[in-house]
């Protein structure tokens, strides 16, 4: 080999070195064009595990991540799915199902918002026996997000890890750029699901406006909306009180529900009763693109209310009234078969609303 060829290639090596790109300090910081966001969630998700262990911490709970800035996108639930399924596969910790988490969350209104927060960490941990969350926020940059996942000490309501990492807009995430609020109006089919006991056994018929029922009898809710979203169902009984019967604990199911799906409430063969409290009562469903903060904090004084629990009830019904302005009226739906527990079918049509944010469908009946 030459002297001219080795101070060619000395050369080109220099010059190829001047051009390399500088690498980040850590593997967790910066991720290139090529990496797609599974190796990004990936790579967040070993190491939250591996801080896990390290605290020796053995029940989690993850909770969505939100906007730091900006409306909230789909790919803040994308993000807290993804990691659940990964650690959940990786072992070693319990992860809390998204259910309870949900359920919780709901009933006890923490910050209003359907997330866990570092305030409202140590009493969610309480409830379901959760040493440590994860939390996460990311923000939309011109050309890349960043995304921030932080490991919440339960008792402390303190961070005592974080993962960050940079994802670079590229086409095959699109989708999940897209608003978490689409722009289509919500519709909501809903009715009431009436079975009484008779001398031929149980009949079951589908609840009409302003219809007749019993001290006794059975009632189930049937509901299915156009887009994913949250759903409330609250009861107005004749005392003037109100309670939600869904979401709850005894209903153990997340209120946020998919589109097209059918649900009843409570699901399988169980079904509530009606008590021996006669009058007019209210069945209210609820739909939202969002959790309903407005309803939940009149709810919150609801309940610590005390004695005076009729008139925060009326707060509450008239919140709901005021929100069916601007909502055009029952229609009918599509064709909705249900089969009882002891093989009757039920043949009906259900009745929808439709609004542009929510959705509210009201039945009353006389209970005597």
């Amino acid at each position: 080999m030459n002297r001219r060829k080795i101070a060619l290639d000395l050369i080109i090596f220099m010059l190829s070195a001047l051009c390399l790109p500088l690498l980040p300090s850590s593997p967790a910081s910066g991720l290139g064009k090529k990496a797609d966001l599974d190796n990004a969630v990936a790579k967040m998700a070993d190491e939250l595990r591996r801080a896990v262990s390290e605290a020796n911490i053995k029940r989690i709970g993850i909770s969505e991540f939100s906007a730091a800035s900006g409306n909230p996108i789909k790919l803040g639930p994308y993000l807290s799915d993804k990691l659940t399924a990964l650690l959940v596969q990786g072992g070693a910790v319990e992860v809390i199902e998204r259910a309870k988490l949900d359920v919780i969350l709901s009933e006890q209104r923490f910050g209003q918002t359907g997330m866990v927060d570092g305030k409202s960490a140590q009493e969610v941990g309480r409830l379901l026996g959760i040493q440590a969350f994860i939390m996460g926020s990311y923000t939309v940059l011109d050309k890349s997000i960043e995304v921030t996942a932080r490991l919440v000490d339960a008792g402390t309501g303190k961070a005592i890890f974080a993962s960050p990492i940079k994802i670079e807009k590229i086409a095959e995430i699109k989708s999940l750029l897209e608003p978490l609020i689409p722009p289509t109006p919500l519709q909501l089919e809903a009715s009431v699901i009436v079975q009484r006991k008779t001398d031929r056994g149980y009949d079951a018929v589908l609840l009409k406006e302003g219809e007749t029922l019993y001290t006794n009898d059975n009632i189930k809710v049937f509901f299915r909306t156009n887009q994913d979203c949250y759903v409330y169902v609250l009861l107005f009984g004749s005392s003037g009180e109100a309670s939600r019967i869904f979401p709850n604990q005894q209903v153990n199911m997340s209120n946020r529900v998919e589109a097209k799906k059918d649900y009843y409430i409570p699901p399988g063969d169980d079904w509530f009763w009606l008590d021996d409290k006669i009058g007019t009562e209210t069945i209210y469903v609820i739909a939202g693109y969002e959790p309903l903060r407005d309803i939940d904090k009149l709810l919150v004084e609801m309940e610590q209310a005390g004695s005076d629990k009729v008139e925060a009830s009326r707060k509450v019904e008239q919140s709901l009234n005021a929100q069916t302005r601007g909502i055009g009226g029952v229609r009918p739906g599509q064709p909705v078969t249900f089969v009882t527990a002891d093989g009757k079918k039920i043949e009906r049509v259900s009745e929808v609303v439709e609004g542009k944010m929510k959705a509210v469908r009201k039945i009353s009946f006389q209970h005597e």
